[in-house]
């Protein structure tokens, strides 16, 4: 839990800090699911 939790965080802060890259973001949302 503790990994994924920290994961889905890091995530979230990258799509807030890049709103360019939210294709990729979508992608590896995708992926990841």
């Amino acid at each position: 839990k503790s990994f994924y939790a920290a994961c889905r965080r890091i995530l979230s802060r990258i799509r807030v800090g890049n709103r360019r890259f939210n294709t990729a973001n979508t992608l590896v949302g995708v992926v990841m699911r």
